[in-house]
């Protein structure tokens, strides 16, 4: 399993108290640090296991993995997801 370092550790950090401080009164919008951390550790996955996937403007796994955290932060946000649907088993309840 990915590791997490703890830069980006921090970076998910913020992303959850950002997202939730907009977004979080509304239970079916609010995230969690673990949520967002299996959705940031697929990612790594992803990009190891695919990398012909990659595009050649991503520079390491964690830069693919943030993207994807971003992708689901924007599906929960809008309900839409920009692309194919994905880690739709860490939306929240009633999403």
């Amino acid at each position: 399993m990915a590791k997490i370092t703890a830069a980006a550790r921090t970076g998910l950090e913020n992303k959850v108290e950002e997202h939730n401080e907009k977004y979080g009164d509304t239970p079916s919008k609010r995230v969690t640090y673990r949520m967002l951390a299996a959705s940031f550790k697929r990612g790594i996955g992803a990009y190891k296991t695919n990398p012909q996937s990659v595009r050649p403007s991503v520079k390491s796994p964690e830069q693919w993995a943030f993207a994807r955290v971003n992708g689901l932060l924007h599906a929960i946000r809008t309900g839409k997801f920009k692309r194919g649907a994905f880690d739709r088993d860490l939306l929240p309840k009633g999403h």
